[in-house]
């Protein structure tokens, strides 16, 4: 805060030419509170401001005695009854030095006499908005222009008897001025030309002083401070007050707010802050000396103390801020006075000049400059006092300091804050102020990430990367500013440390508003920024975030990770945007090796090519892909021909693929991709034959088939129970067991005819496979036969059975599987070797299946030498299933007896509820009307079902047997 000269001693009295004031460098105050931080500047004795000295007055005690401002303009209320009005400018003026000083001139625009002689001017109030300038002299109100001072005739005479008046601080009409008489407070609405009382408050004692803050109005009579409501005319009593030792002093603070000053009996000075209401609020105020006037600027309460000081106080600590001394040339400080409409000066190439609170001395005005309260922010802000600039913004914008809402100030802020952090080093504080402000990423990566990672996409000395280079240099400088000591190396070292935090930062950032709403205008650059970084960090980061969704650029997408020869990356980008025929080219490229990259999957590569080109509906493609992977890799080919799904190609048209291929090299790739299609369900017929021929060929030139016995010698040797024989094979890992386990389930699954399967037949140690080709012409003996004393497979013998009991085909073909089965067991042909295993078998047999033999059919097959004990189960299962079924029996016919005995009762009780009917010679069938014979079978029917005609018999209800249904 500075004091700068407005009106120039003596000018108000001689008013001389243009006055000119010029000042030494200013310098901080050193009794800042820490809190308040308003970077306020305050002018010492010794750094006082010179003036030119001013004409002698020649009118004797004509002094300042009030002031109002607009615009640029001051006006003067006089002691001898003058209004003055002054036109004040500032210009940038060099002096001899050749420097460039701010010099504020004042010119007299306008001059007048008020209408009550010499009388002095009490008060001034300026209503800008209606041009209008409210003065109080000689207990006269009067109402004069603004601009031009002169009486407005609309609004005369003028009232009379007033004791002081005040005005709200309102801007926008209509405007309440408030007028107090002896004994009475009126209020009047100022509208254009008119004057219009709105309220009229009685009251016990006469008015000397009262400010008004909305509806709520703060007075003091010659006693006490009262507080008045302006709505409900209700005046309440404060607090008393010494007249004889001190004025009245009122300070209106904010909204419905006031500030009191009183003295102690040691003639110090307190400062009181009441409410609406009456309340004390806040803390207490304390002054050296009773002020003479005191003023409020926000954050600030000034006050002038009679030993010619200013002091500050913060509003919101009660802090002492600042003490401002008054240059001992400016006689006489009378008072302070507050604009609602602020003095503006415009000056070149500088910030605006506001001023609201003026000093009046006896023959000068000052004024009070102070920062605003933004370059107040901004300075705490840059000093990285973070909490105590928001907290300053925060009242700013409570108070209605700013015209923008409190977000838009708090961002600004916060951006202003992590800024400053983030050259400072302290890059998590700037992270946090980013996301508390909702930093447009954009202004983050323009100002440092894209300082940070390489954006370029284009090799050569035009497009280096520079941008670090800047960011670099300033890491350098605030390194040096913490240790102007550290040798190069630490600080190279240093460097390269904070680069990657710094990166770090703002990475972080970038993926917190990467979700939020305020970031969606720039998802592309936010992502590019992000592939830039994830591309320095390592492969495996990059692949990740192009395996997502993403809003890369493509075009600069593709040249970035040319430039940096990222390809499996490069095809996942093509992946991910549905560039299929590059996705193809790059794949073929890893392929035939002239690219590699450990995370590149041949396999998982191929699927995802053909699925996309299977939702692209792109055969064509497809074509050319298993094509070119036919030369490349046929078991690749395979794959692509077994994973798509939307192509209707032949048998032959998919094994046509491999004709390229040396017909040595052929039937790998044609036998997997045939196995494929079976295990995908895709196979057919033609399928089948094709993969079985395939099968014969190896069995016949690649394997030797002793080695089949030597496996069936191998499965014998295993003790029963055992596994069936296919599952034997598939525990084998030798070449020989894996293809007839295949060649089995082929069989086992495929309708072919004998004529296909004849080559099986031929060959007595296939023994297993000859048992499944006669089980599918239906040659069940045989088959049984083959299971059991060929292959010692008694598993597979035992399921085929279960199978046809289960089966809907021939009536009784599984039990005959079964007897036959139990006859192979109990009278073998030869293989005496294996009668105990046989005879074990049967037992097994009979006790798991009893309900598929005959007890005495079994009985008659067993040898002579078993004991009854060895088919104990067997007998006592049959034992068991008879007694449940003569049991059984029993209940059924006991239940049906019942059933019967309760009808009989039903049609007795029924028959006993109903009287008789007589039949007599000459009765008729009311149906065919003949008469009833001794013998005949009748009937009796409901009541109610008599025909007409019937000669009344039909009341009866009687009838023959036969004619009921008619």
């Amino acid at each position: 805060m500075e004091l700068r000269v407005v009106i120039p001693p003596n000018s108000i009295v001689a008013l001389p030419p243009i006055q000119t004031l010029e000042r030494e460098k200013e310098k901080e105050n050193p009794l800042w509170s820490a809190l308040s931080s308003l970077s306020l500047n305050t002018v010492s004795s010794s750094q006082a401001s010179q003036a030119q000295a001013p004409a002698t007055s020649t009118v004797a005690n004509t002094y300042m005695e009030c002031i109002a401002c607009h615009d640029n303009s001051v006006v003067i209320g006089t002691t001898d009854g003058q209004l003055l009005s002054f036109s004040v400018s500032a210009s940038l003026e060099k002096d001899a030095n050749n420097q460039s000083n701010v010099v504020i001139k004042a010119t007299q625009s306008a001059k007048r006499v008020a209408g009550t002689g010499r009388k002095p001017v009490d008060a001034l109030v300026a209503l800008c908005a209606e041009n209008k300038l409210l003065v109080l002299a000689d207990t006269s109100l009067m109402f004069h222009s603004l601009r031009s001072l002169a009486p407005i005739s609309a609004l005369s005479p003028a009232f009379k008897g007033i004791m002081a008046i005040c005005a709200d601080s309102s801007l926008d009409p209509p405007f309440n001025i408030c007028i107090a008489k002896k004994r009475v407070l009126q209020v009047y609405s100022v509208i254009d030309n008119s004057v219009t009382p709105s309220k009229e408050i009685l009251l016990s004692n006469a008015l000397v002083h009262l400010k008004k803050s909305r509806e709520t109005i703060l007075a003091a009579d010659s006693q006490t401070y009262k507080l008045i409501h302006e709505i409900s005319g209700k005046v309440t009593p404060l607090f008393p007050y010494d007249r004889t030792i001190m004025r009245p002093i009122i300070c209106p603070v904010g909204s419905n707010e006031f500030l009191l000053a009183f003295a102690t009996a040691q003639m110090v000075g307190l400062g009181m802050f009441v409410n609406s209401s009456g309340d004390a609020v806040r803390g207490t105020l304390e002054w050296p000396s009773l002020p003479k006037s005191i003023v409020f600027q926000f954050p600030n309460i000034i006050a002038l103390l009679r030993n010619n000081t200013l002091h500050v106080h913060n509003l919101f600590n009660q802090e002492h801020v600042a003490t401002i001394l008054i240059p001992q040339e400016y006689v006489e400080p009378r008072s302070l006075f507050v604009s609602s409409f602020p003095l503006r000066l415009r000056v070149e190439t500088q910030k605006e000049i506001v001023a609201s609170v003026f000093l009046g001395c006896r023959d000068s005005v000052l004024m009070l400059t102070m920062k605003g309260i933004d370059e107040q922010i901004l300075e705490l802000i840059d000093g990285k006092q973070v909490s105590k600039g928001m907290q300053l913004a925060e009242l700013a914008v409570q108070w209605g300091q700013t015209d923008n809402t409190k977000k838009e100030v708090f961002d600004s802020l916060y951006e202003r804050a992590g800024f400053t952090y983030f050259r400072d080093l302290a890059f998590d504080d700037a992270g946090k102020c980013f996301r508390k402000g909702e930093v447009s990423p954009m202004v983050v990566l323009d100002a440092f990430g894209k300082r940070l990672v390489d954006l370029s996409c284009e090799d050569g000395e035009g497009s280096r990367f520079h941008g670090w280079e800047v960011l670099k240099s300033e890491f350098e400088f605030a390194l040096r500013e913490q240790d102007s000591n550290a040798d190069e190396d630490t600080v190279s070292a240093r460097i390269f440390e904070l680069k990657a935090k710094a990166r770090d930062a703002v990475t972080t950032y970038i993926l917190y508003a990467r979700s939020k709403e305020y970031a969606l205008h720039c998802l592309e650059e936010m992502d590019n920024y992000l592939l830039a970084v994830y591309e320095e960090s390592g492969a495996a980061e990059l692949h990740t975030f192009l395996s997502v969704s993403n809003h890369v650029n493509v075009s600069w997408t593709e040249q970035f990770l040319k430039r940096k020869m990222r390809h499996f990356a490069l095809l996942l980008l093509y992946k991910s945007t549905g560039q299929l025929e590059k996705m193809m080219e790059i794949t073929l490229k890893f392929l035939s090796q002239e690219y590699t990259d450990p995370e590149f999957i041949a396999g998982a590569t191929i699927a995802d090519l053909v699925s996309a080109l299977d939702a692209a509906q792109n055969d064509g493609l497809l074509r050319i892909l298993i094509e070119r992977l036919v030369k490349v890799d046929a078991m690749l080919a395979v794959q692509a021909l077994i994973e798509t799904r939307h192509s209707d190609w032949s048998i032959e048209s998919v094994l046509a693929f491999f004709q390229v291929l040396p017909e040595k090299d052929r039937t790998a790739p044609i036998r997997a991709c045939l196995e494929q299609l079976r295990q995908a369900g895709r196979d057919n017929a033609e399928c089948n034959e094709l993969l079985l021929g395939i099968y014969f060929e190896d069995l016949e030139h690649v394997y030797a088939l002793e080695d089949a016995g030597d496996t069936r010698n191998s499965y014998l040797r295993v003790p029963p129970p055992r596994l069936s024989f296919l599952d034997f094979l598939a525990t084998r890992t030798d070449a020989l067991s894996r293809l007839r386990l295949q060649i089995s389930r082929l069989i086992e699954s495929s309708g072919f005819g004998t004529d296909r399967l004849a080559p099986f037949l031929k060959h007595e140690a296939l023994s297993f496979e000859q048992a499944h080709v006669h089980a599918g012409n239906g040659q069940f003996q045989d088959a049984l036969r083959g299971w059991v004393y060929a292959c010692g497979d008694y598993g597979s013998a035992e399921q085929f059975c279960v199978d046809e009991v289960s089966d809907e085909g021939e009536p009784g073909l599984g039990k005959r599987c079964f007897e036959y089965l139990l006859g192979l067991y109990l009278r073998p042909d030869g293989e005496l070797s294996r009668m105990h295993e046989f005879s074990r078998q049967a037992l097994l047999l009979l006790n798991k299946y009893p309900d598929q033999f005959n007890v005495s059919t079994v009985l008659e097959s067993l040898p002579d030498r078993w004991s009854l004990n060895a088919v104990a189960p067997f007998l006592s299962r049959h034992v068991r299933d008879i007694v449940h079924e003569s049991r059984t029996k029993r209940i059924a016919k006991g239940l049906t007896l019942g059933a019967n005995l309760r009808a009989q009762f039903d049609v007795a009780r029924v028959l006993g509820s109903m009287e008789p009917v007589a039949v007599t010679v000459g009765t008729c069938c009311f149906v065919c009307g003949r008469q009833m014979h001794a013998g005949s079978a009748i009937a009796r029917v409901p009541l109610g079902t008599s025909k007409e005609g019937s000669d009344g018999v039909g009341s009866h209800g009687v009838c023959h047997v036969a004619c009921v249904e008619k």
